[in-house]
């Protein structure tokens, strides 16, 4: 292959932080502690189960008597059930979470091979493993926990994410991922990172058959003391692993975060510093736009449709967004992001960057590449051109997100065109129009009082116009507002130990948390002070529109205000719904894991779920006196809730709750656009602001 910028051959040589040897070899102790403390459990778990069966055979070949023979079959089951608990929790398997692939033969992609190749010197790696397609916008090295070299590693490549890229982008991504083994201390650092991936999915991922089956045998009235006695067992050998777990991964946090800040300075020094700016940049809408088209997936299924392309789709969903963020896009139809379009984003004054993740946040990788002085390169071409016969490429693996199942003949393909088209629709339907700047984007419509019905004054009309009242600048603001409530209940969480850090940053500085209690003051007064301006000012944007009307029509005028009451009503009355069917969801949720709970707990919880039942029927009666709330409903669900109401269902509050709410919220969607229709219709000389 020629390139016209190939990669240099001259390895790069970033530089570790100073104390990440010394972060290593922390975490490194706290692993072997907790492989040492899960190898005495183990031992002692084994020889207790060991005593107990060797008793109660002891036992029952020496006595006769019914009761001394009934303790010792209990001795016996109860060291039964621990070896086979042990069994499960050594021999249970977590399923494979990468059956979504196809291999890549050189053969078949000359160019992409080459290329990684020429990566593989320029990170000074010696990649010879075999080279996966996946769905997603990742990129990875998969390889055993033990392993500490690249042989026999696997590469895997998101054609989601060279989608979403450019060469020399693909080539910042794909260096990061392979700069993990790199050198030494990053090859260390990824023996640690195996081994706690591994230690996490044992504590967390595993639970597997044989605990199931314990908490059956539990139901029995005979078989529950031993079951209770197990798992009593196994919940205390968890809580201890779990303990031990969280040194691991405390130490471990730092060791992670330098691997991340290492690969991406690997990745920039190969293809240059905006290179590897754009590259993270456009990953993450690609991220977006592909999720986007897989939560599209459940609803055609039943209707018997299917993406013939994902990725046709996600490109088109791609442009899509940059057209309506003001993005222009590159020759290979990428958006090209600027400073405008991410100032338009409002990140949390409070972050845990020193403890509470395990990986940096985008805005400290971008940060530290920021100060790496890399020349870029010029591959400005899509990422696909690495790749021969691209579209079958892409074809074959969405058909392995519909899983094994043929392809029928007469299979009905959902065309980019009508997915478009379907967006389209909805955002004619629900979204608030392009007027308003997005001034009532994402929250509720404040309730009127009875300054809203007064006119505005001579001076008043002649001080304010629409466009000064949906100015950009109004909409920032209260993104900064709803931010800072956030970061309000955030610093409570943290006074009152419910996040437990001891070290926070707000504003860039960082601060303990016992000086949580400080900022909440300052920041309750701002929180207090710009939400009076915010009620202020969508009294005196409503009292604009009304005065309007009223030079109008005073029908006109009164229809307005009876529209915004409306709206008002109703999304009290959805939030209380959602409430209510996130309540029951969580309640049946405690119901189904308290396996072993006392029978106060369950009567308890069995008191709360019919609270629940009762107050979801009283907010459905009430809905159903509102004529225009359920012609918005299809006939089979009226006919759910007249059936649930008399009491003729079989429909959890769930099942029916979550459709019920769906719809509701619909309806609140589509009376909100209504007022906001008719104040456009009202009111004269509307700018449209891009923002």
């Amino acid at each position: 292959m020629s390139n016209d910028n190939p990669v240099s051959q001259a390895p790069v040589h970033p530089t570790f932080q100073p104390s990440f040897r010394r972060q290593v070899v922390k975490a490194s102790g706290f692993i072997l502690l907790f492989f040492t403390a899960y190898i005495l459990l183990l031992i002692l778990t084994t020889a207790l189960a060991a005593a107990c069966m060797a008793g109660g055979i002891l036992l029952l070949m020496s006595l006769q008597q019914v009761l001394p023979i009934i303790l010792a079959l209990g001795l016996v089951l109860l060291g039964a059930m621990l070896l086979f608990f042990l069994g499960g929790s050594l021999f249970s398997r977590r399923k494979g979470a990468r059956q979504l692939r196809t291999l890549l033969r050189p053969a078949e992609h000359p160019r992409l091979f080459h290329f990684i190749k020429e990566l593989s010197a320029a990170t000074r790696t010696q990649f010879r493993g075999k080279v996966f397609a996946v769905p997603g916008v990742t990129a990875g090295v998969f390889h055993g926990p033990g392993n500490l070299r690249l042989a026999g590693s696997q590469l895997e490549i998101g054609l989601g994410l060279v989608n979403s890229l450019n060469i020399s982008e693909l080539r910042m991504m794909l260096a990061r991922t392979l700069a993990r083994f790199s050198v030494p201390g990053m090859r260390l650092g990824n023996y640690v990172s195996g081994l706690h991936q591994w230690i996490y999915q044992r504590l967390y991922e595993s639970e597997g058959l044989h605990i199931i089956i314990i908490r059956r045998l539990g139901r029995s009235y005979l078989l529950r003391p031993f079951s209770q006695a197990t798992m009593s067992i196994a919940n205390g050998i968890q809580y201890l692993l779990t303990e031990l777990f969280a040194l691991v991964n405390r130490a471990y946090i730092p060791v992670s975060r330098e691997m991340e800040f290492y690969a991406d300075a690997v990745g920039t020094q190969v293809a240059g510093r905006q290179t590897a700016i754009s590259a993270l940049h456009r990953a993450e809408i690609g991220s977006h736009c592909m999720e986007r088209c897989l939560d599209e997936l459940p609803g055609l299924d039943t209707q018997g449709l299917r993406f013939r392309n994902l990725y046709e789709a996600q490109g088109a969903l791609a442009r899509r967004y940059a057209l309506r963020n003001y993005l222009s896009a590159d020759a290979a139809g990428l958006p090209l992001i600027t400073d405008t379009y991410l100032q338009t984003f409002v990140k949390s004054r409070v972050q845990f960057r020193r403890q509470g993740a395990s990986q940096p946040g985008l805005d400290e990788r971008m940060q530290r590449l920021g100060a790496i002085a890399a020349a870029d390169t010029e591959e400005r071409s899509s990422a696909w051109n690495l790749f021969n016969d691209q579209v079958r490429l892409q074809e074959d693996m969405t058909a392995l997100q519909y899983g094994e199942e043929p392809v029928q003949g007469d299979q009905q393909w959902y065309t980019v065109a009508a997915f478009l088209a379907g967006l389209e629709q909805q955002e004619l339907q629900y979204q608030s129009p392009a007027a308003f700047s997005g001034y009532y984007d994402n929250r509720l419509f404040t309730q009127p009082g009875p300054a809203w019905k007064q006119p505005m004054t001579d001076e008043e009309k002649a001080l304010y116009s629409f466009d000064t009242l949906y100015d950009p600048a109004n909409t920032i603001r209260i993104k900064l507002y709803f931010r800072d409530r956030q970061d309000l209940e955030t610093l409570e969480a943290i006074a009152e130990r419910q996040i437990p850090v001891s070290h926070f940053e707000f504003d860039g500085q960082t601060y303990s948390a016992v000086q949580a209690s400080q900022l909440m003051t300052t920041l309750r007064d701002a929180v207090t002070q710009e939400e009076a301006w915010l009620q202020a000012h969508d009294c005196l944007a409503f009292r604009y529109h009304y005065t309007r009307a009223l030079e109008k029509d005073s029908q006109q005028a009164q229809g307005m205000l009876q529209l915004y009451e409306q709206v008002v009503l109703h999304q009290e009355m959805a939030e209380q719904l959602g409430e209510v069917v996130t309540g029951t969801v969580d309640h049946h949720t405690m119901l189904f894991d308290a396996d072993q709970e006392t029978m106060e707990y369950m009567d308890a919880l069995d008191d709360i779920l019919k609270a629940d039942y009762h107050r979801f029927r009283s907010l459905i009666e009430i809905l159903c006196q509102y004529q225009d709330v359920v012609s918005h409903w299809d006939e089979a669900l009226r006919a759910k809730v007249t059936d649930f109401i008399y009491d003729r269902s079989t429909l959890t509050v769930e099942d029916l709750g979550t459709q019920v709410l769906h719809h509701y919220d619909n309806y609140v969607a589509l009376t909100r656009k209504a007022y906001l229709d008719l104040v456009l219709e009202l009111s004269p000389q509307i700018i449209v602001h891009e923002y």
